[in-house]
């Protein structure tokens, strides 16, 4: 029998309600008002995916080449939702368990997540006449003109993920499409979707998140200078370090028995925390032992000071995972199969090929940018700190790992860095 393919990308019963206007995510985000309370159930939701994102991150580490990783949990949570939305049976039933969703979170799935995306897309400065910070999610459904994509699946990822639909006459028209689609999404960017293309691909869903954070407590660029970065004891290269001292309890800082973190606000919505192993722990130690209950703890932990003295390392990191191994031994694995079921997203048999995501993270004195973008290539088979009056030094001339996360506590990026450049 031959195969078709069906390529699902992201940089991530279901009729549509028709109460939805049809209108942009931008247009959305500028018009609503935004409500910040969580039910109980979306909470628990919201803490299964930070568990899915940790396990998944934790998979996709490099232990052997210590390279650096950075991975969007939030790309590949929506890419997989977006997904399970034509699944069916034991192939949908392997997605939500991997996901840890139960039936009670099924419900509210699709409306959660178009809340969400319009809460992140939603600008916000931290004062007025600054740069705006928010994270862009685009969704991109393209299919080839001799294939039917059911009419409830397109409603659906239009309404509640603001997904846009394009035809193409050939694997090269549908490359072609979703390379400029990326381009106009990402302001010029994103330039190319790592498709998977032959003469068996029909469509392609795409993901594309664009993550831009302007810094509540910029660095100072005139203090910024090349130093000693220490990948061992032993060893180091030259790193460009930025510099930065808060005295208006802007940043808050913790201290564990096993490493130090900061966190760094963007606005009141988005921040990025840093954590730092001690001297005498590897990172690959601290990223093994990462779960929800240590992000807990350092929640917890965290407070502000009289002085907080940070040097930190301006970076850019890029990287291309393969995610099917990973997803495959979280217990996603009939989707790969030959008797994968999608009927709800086409009546051709799909069945997913491939999933990469190719990430990119950019830390600079003003602001931080992040893109993720991940391919699925599907084979049709036949809160209150504490005060503490004192000086916080977070010194990071070492591997760390970090994170970025929404108003929600969301994870968004998630990143280890051992080789700054």
């Amino acid at each position: 029998m031959m195969k078709k393919t069906l390529i699902f990308f992201a940089l991530i019963g279901l009729t549509a309600c028709s109460s939805f206007k049809n209108q942009s995510l931008k247009e959305a985000a500028a018009e609503a008002e935004v409500d910040y309370k969580l039910t109980e159930t979306e909470q628990k939701i919201i803490r299964k995916n930070n568990d899915f994102g940790l396990r998944l991150f934790k998979l996709s580490t490099d232990r052997s080449h210590f390279s650096n990783v950075a991975l969007s949990p939030m790309g590949v949570i929506y890419s997989l939702n977006m997904l399970n939305n034509g699944a069916t049976a034991q192939t949908q039933r392997e997605i939500y368990q991997a996901l840890s969703y139960d039936k009670a979170d099924r419900e509210q799935l699709n409306p959660f997540y178009r809340r969400l995306l319009i809460t992140q897309r939603k600008e916000q400065g931290p004062q007025a006449g600054d740069l705006p910070t928010y994270m862009q999610t685009s969704n991109l459904l393209a299919f080839m003109n001799d294939i039917a994509i059911e009419k409830d699946f397109q409603d659906t990822l239009s309404t509640y993920y603001f997904a846009q639909m394009e035809t193409a006459k050939s694997t090269e028209e549908l490359q072609k499409a979703a390379d400029e689609w990326c381009v106009r999404q990402s302001g010029g960017r994103v330039t190319h979707v790592p498709l998977k293309m032959d003469e068996q691909t029909k469509a392609c869903l795409v993901n594309l998140i664009d993550f831009k954070g302007t810094w509540s407590l910029p660095f100072d660029k005139q203090r910024t200078k090349d130093e000693p970065f220490f990948l061992t004891r032993d060893q180091a290269i030259t790193a460009v370090m930025m510099h930065a001292d808060d005295n208006n309890q802007i940043l808050r800082g913790m201290t564990g028995k096993r490493f130090s973190a900061l966190r760094m606000p963007y606005d009141d919505r988005f921040a990025m925390t840093v954590i730092l192993p001690h001297k005498d722990y590897d990172l690959l130690e601290i990223i093994d032992s990462l779960d929800c209950q240590t992000l807990d703890f350092i929640n917890q932990n965290m407070r502000t000071y009289d002085e907080v003295h940070v040097d930190f390392p301006k970076f850019t990191t890029k990287n291309t995972v393969n995610l099917k191994p990973v997803l495959m031994s979280m217990g996603i694995k009939k989707a790969f199969g030959s008797e994968a079921q999608f009927s709800r997203i086409s009546q051709t048999p799909l069945g997913i090929d491939d999933i990469v995501q190719a990430t990119e993270v950019k830390v600079e004195e003003y602001e931080t940018t992040a893109q993720a973008t991940t391919a699925t290539t599907v084979v049709a088979l036949s809160a209150i700190s504490k005060r503490n009056p004192s000086i916080f030094r977070f010194e990071v001339y070492r591997p760390f790992l970090y994170y970025i996360t929404d108003y929600f506590g969301n994870i968004c990026f998630i990143g280890s860095m051992f080789i700054p450049k």
